[in-house]
């Protein structure tokens, strides 16, 4: 109907200059439109179908994209339920695959070889690209151009951009498949067979026995899981050796995939670039997706052989079971099971066989590599387990995973599939190799002459009297003897783990450091009456450290107790400065968030001092003192002006600016043409530090008056968790054009609902007590030890448990147990922070003031050295 009365209102003339401004205009729309939007190269797998994950830029429509991948509108918003009420910059959308590829479905091969001889061939698509013809594609692929035509009889040259044009290129292998089949005889499988008789299976190779220190506790030992015999599982199969396994093929061809180079392509097949350019005359260095390369000779093996001393065992596939399912269970990763077996896909049918490369497993998690992102829970749910099983093992994942990014999966402690420590290492030589590494991570001392190791101290025993929340009476077994596998403990005994650090660090000082020690356990909750309970043993008295309780009521009776008896303790869980006041002999192991504002500074001074800073409070009345105090700390530190040489600044304005010339640069109208003229010379810059409220002003301020030509570091201080995403959202919207940094305080590292994607792209700086790296020598060898020793796998509470008695003891054989005055001189790096005692006042206790940080960058959260304290942790 609109068009009847549009046509109604137009002239003969009109409609004529229309028709031509029409024709005129709609070829440049079609370019636009092709240049506007990229086929994403992302796919992902949900549901047993394919997608691809396309990431919404700027100025993009639903139209838009829907016509960029062949798809209707109503087919988009049908997977994307949420784009029906729009769409948004970075949003990610999911484009059906079996309705698109790249505008239009691929032809079918059948339908398109029209010569009954040129069956005979195998052939590979080529996406056309923009007048291409017959001759170009007989150039590229060194192939008949006629045989080309004749594989095409239904297309034309010149092509039309994206046209699917069918390439003829060797001759087919008309040898049957090679199956299972071939290689059976009645009863006879290859890869299942009894051993030879008179041999035996193999054992597992049984942990030898934790050594022992001396404790008193509701236990009967330092806690091992169960070790049943029914985990020793023996298998029938015979080793399989390299030569066995390995079938040796040709290849000499590769089709070029997106984003591949000629250097990535010769580093797969390990020959040179020049070998690959005279094996292909002519070649350039810009590839085309789907041009085929000739490959000079090489040898490449069909089943990789794996690990030495590898065997080879069959997994019969089950109905349900899934590719990620059978990974975990044999600790195999997918990668590894795609290798031995040729064509293996993850559409898996009910009977079929998978060959397994049976070995000795040294972790009880095996690494996936994510290829494509998805949701966490989504990632879970492949590999059949639960959301809070796959973050107990990676702390440090959000609610997505992203593409390159490496997580732990759990192997499933069954019959078959159970992890077996190489028999070569022995415990006692791990955990000595544990303390060899941790002793040589300690720093040099700078001791005052009153702070030097007493000798005595190494022959001294030492009593120590550990106080838990472990709630026995509430499990039952107060008194009876602990049954790791009762399911009713997995509430009750929430802090044991951090009990099974604290002794394998006692345990491990008493092998290697001769530490001579006694331990008592307690089990004290929130209760008072317990704790005053304590108190009635006599041997309370000659306690040298007291560690714990680990709530409010029940450490004030103890911390007194401490100071009439002048023993030191140490509670492992509070913040507060409270606890430390008139008390000398109180020592408090996690920082105060008021001592992050000198660290940031010193953070922001030494790797970001030219950088403009925004700091944003949650609200007008809240945290009022923190932020003003910041600002003045900030000020002081940095410098009142910033000059930036002008070859740098040209080459920032020309990356942020979408003007060519002239920029306004923090106020200041700018000539690049100037900057270039003069490059060794200087642009000074005024560096005041913004105090803003985001009740207030939101982030209009920040998006005026944020830098074009340096960092821009925006710190958000507030503990409110809807504000933290709120902020988050908004910042990342404006940080298309603008180079910004993120810094959440006070502990935006606790709060779970931000968008690993919106951290990863403002490269966000957390503050946090404690950071695992896990890739270093000293958390593998305590992994290593945990899992001997107690049969499962360490938590957060393991890794701060072993610090503490692994600092505590190291003090107190060095200097004993009343020289609290030496603790601001012993700082030490341990596996998931560093001690850094201070004492507040010389009436209060000793607080440790040590501040992880850490970066997400790369997919990844990476560690940054704290320059406050003049060192990097490992």
């Amino acid at each position: 109907m609109c068009k009847q009365i549009f046509k109604k209102t137009l002239s003969t003339a009109s409609k004529i200059r229309l028709i031509w401004v029409l024709l005129l205009f709609l070829p440049f729309a079609s370019a636009f439109a092709q240049n506007e939007i990229a086929i994403s190269q992302i796919v992902e797998q949900y549901n047993g179908k394919s997608y691809y994950l396309h990431k919404v830029e700027s100025q993009q429509t639903l139209y838009g994209i829907a016509k960029a991948y062949g798809i209707t509108v109503e087919a988009l918003m049908n997977e994307n339920s949420e784009s029906r009420s729009g769409i948004r910059v970075n949003q990610i959308l999911r484009i059906p695959m079996s309705r698109t590829t790249t505008g239009q479905n691929p032809p079918q091969a059948n339908a398109m070889v029209s010569n009954p001889n040129d069956a005979e061939y195998d052939y590979v698509y080529h996406v056309a690209g923009k007048n291409e013809n017959f001759k170009y594609l007989s150039d590229v692929y060194l192939v008949n151009e006629s045989l080309i035509r004749n594989a095409n009889p239904s297309i034309r040259a010149p092509f039309t951009e994206g046209d699917y044009v069918l390439i003829p290129i060797t001759k087919k292998d008309n040898r049957p498949p090679v199956t299972d089949s071939r290689f059976k005889r009645s009863g006879y499988d290859p890869y299942n067979q009894p051993l030879p008789k008179g041999s035996s299976p193999k054992e597992t190779p049984q942990l030898p026995p934790p050594s022992k220190i001396e404790t008193v506790s509701p236990f009967d030992a330092p806690l091992r899981g169960n070790t049943s015999n029914e985990q020793n599982v023996q298998y029938n199969e015979t080793p399989v050796s390299a030569s066995e396994t390995a079938t040796i093929t040709k290849k000499n061809i590769h089709v070029v995939k997106p984003k591949e180079t000629l250097f990535s392509i010769s580093q797969k097949y390990q020959i040179s670039q020049r070998q690959l350019m005279e094996s292909n005359p002519g070649l350039q260095e810009k590839l085309k997706v789907g041009q085929v390369l000739k490959l000079p000779e090489y040898e490449v093996q069909s089943i990789a052989p794996s690990v030495s001393g590898d065997t080879l065992e069959s997994h019969i596939v089950a109905k349900g079971e899934t590719l990620y399912q059978i990974s975990r269970r044999y600790g195999v990763g997918v990668d590894n099971l795609k290798r031995t077996n040729t064509n293996l896909s993850e559409s898996l049918k009910v009977g079929q066989k998978i060959l397994i490369p049976k070995k000795k497993i040294t972790e009880a998690y095996l690494i996936h590599k994510v290829e494509s992102q998805q949701k966490t829970r989504q990632l879970a749910k492949d590999y059949g387990l639960s959301q809070r099983e796959l973050e107990a093992y990676n702390p440090s994942i959000g609610s997505q995973v992203f593409p390159n990014q490496k997580v732990r999966i759990p192997l499933i402690n069954t019959k078959g599939s159970h992890p077996v420590f190489p028999d070569e290492v022995k415990r006692e030589d791990k955990t000595a190799h544990l303390a060899e590494n941790e002793q040589a991570d300690m720093p040099n001392e700078n001791l005052t002459t009153a702070c030097t190791p007493d000798p005595k101290m190494l022959s001294q025993r030492f009593k120590v009297a550990l106080m838990l929340p472990l709630q026995l009476d509430k499990a039952g077994l107060s008194g009876a003897t602990f049954k790791p596998t009762d399911e009713n403990l997995q509430t009750a005994l929430r802090f044991l783990p951090f009990y099974k650090g604290f002794v394998l660090a006692a345990d491990s000082m008493s092998r290697v450091k001769g530490l001579n020690i006694e331990i008592k356990v307690y089990d004290v909750g929130q209760s008072a009456a317990a704790a005053e309970a304590i108190l009635n043993d006599p041997s309370m008295q000659q306690t040298d450290l007291i560690v714990g309780p680990f709530f409010n009521q029940p450490f004030k009776i103890m911390a007194d107790f401490a100071l009439k008896h002048e023993i030191m303790i140490v509670n492992p869980m509070s913040q507060r400065r409270e606890i430390l006041e008139n008390n000398p002999y109180v020592i408090k192991v996690k920082p105060d968030p008021s001592t992050q504002l000198e660290q940031l500074a010193s953070l922001i001074a030494n790797r970001y001092p030219t950088a403009k800073v925004f700091i944003y409070q949650s609200h007008r009345f809240k945290n009022v003192e923190e932020v003003k105090q910041l600002q003045e700390i900030l000020t002081t530190k940095l410098p009142a002006e910033v000059r930036l040489q002008n070859e740098e600044l040209s080459r920032q304005l020309r990356r942020n600016s979408d003007l060519s010339f002239n920029s306004n640069v923090e106020g200041k109208w700018i000539d690049i043409s100037n900057l270039q003229s003069n490059p060794e010379g200087f642009t000074t810059f005024p560096n005041e530090i913004k105090l803003l409220s985001y009740d207030n002003d939101s982030l209009r301020f920040f998006r005026k008056n944020a830098s074009l030509a340096r960092e821009n570091i925006v710190i958000a201080y507030g503990d409110d968790r809807v504000f933290a995403m709120e902020f988050l959202n908004k910042l990342n919207q404006l940080s298309e054009n603008l180079p910004v940094k993120l810094i959440g305080l006070p502990n935006w590292a606790g709060f779970d609902n931000l968008f690993n994607e919106s951290l990863l792209r403002l490269n966000t700086h957390f503050f946090n007590i404690g950071f695992i790296t896990y890739e270093s020598t000293t958390t593998t060898n305590f992994i290593q030890s945990y899992r001997s020793t107690y049969s499962t796998e360490p938590d957060q509470y393991s890794f701060e448990g072993f610090d503490m008695a692994w600092y505590f003891l190291h003090f107190m054989q060095q200097y004993g147990s009343k020289s609290l005055q030496c603790l601001p001189y012993y700082p030490m790096k341990l596996l998931n922070t560093e001690y850094h005692f201070v004492p507040l006042e010389t009436t209060n206790g000793f607080e440790n003031t040590y501040w992880d940080i850490y970066k997400y960058e790369n997919y990844s959260t990476i560690p940054i050295a704290n320059p406050y304290f003049g060192h990097e942790r490992l």
